[in-house]
């Protein structure tokens, strides 16, 4: 997430060396903070990070105060003076969603599972 008026905000997508002389806000996520390292290789231990987070809403509140970029999992910002911008080469992870079966479950747990359903059929058709 980048502030609007960031000149690395007018890239289609970020690089390792684009954010190396960016003050970044890293996530406290011990297996996202080693999937970024990961990512960036030796080039690691170079990165500016001024802060961490535990919520990515957190973090835009001050990218919105143009404290730094920060590195996290895509979502839609709340704040017009912010925005993502994709890392190159793209960094995935995997989720796993799972739960016991034949056990009975509440109603909204069950609304859960087949909101979750139908998300992953939509993502796998396209």
């Amino acid at each position: 997430l980048v502030h609007k008026d960031m000149p690395i905000a007018e890239k289609d997508f970020v690089t390792q060396a684009d954010l190396l002389e960016e003050p970044i806000i890293m996530t406290k996520r011990t297996i996202v903070q080693n999937a970024i390292a990961g990512w960036f290789g030796k080039d690691f231990e170079q990165l500016n990070i001024i802060g961490t987070y535990n919520l990515l809403g957190n973090a835009a509140v001050m990218v919105q105060q143009k404290a730094g970029i920060a590195l996290g999992i895509k979502r839609n910002c709340e704040f017009d003076s912010v925005c993502f911008i994709p890392l190159s080469p793209m960094l995935t992870s995997k989720t796993v969603l799972v739960w016991k079966k034949n056990q009975t479950m509440s109603r909204i747990t069950n609304t859960f599972i087949d909101f979750a359903k139908k998300c992953i059929n939509r993502i796998s058709d396209n």
